[in-house]
């Protein structure tokens, strides 16, 4: 969910990026850890990903909204 001080940008990056090195993501440990290529981490791939994990989430949010309107 966007605010005004841009922290959803940061932790959809982070999402993006821990996904390239553990599975699942949300658990950052050795135990989870997974290879990775270097191409994968690139910042443009990332930065496609994040962009793409960010409208994802605006389009869920915008879906709710319209089926509580009723």
């Amino acid at each position: 969910m966007p605010d005004r001080f841009g922290a959803y940008l940061t932790r959809a990056w982070a999402i993006a990026r821990a996904r390239h090195f553990f599975a699942p993501w949300y658990e950052a440990s050795a135990a989870h850890a997974i290879p990775f290529a270097p191409e994968d981490i690139a910042l443009e791939r990332l930065a496609i990903e994040t962009r793409a994990l960010v409208r994802a989430s605006a389009a869920r949010a915008f879906a709710t909204a319209l089926q509580s309107k009723g």
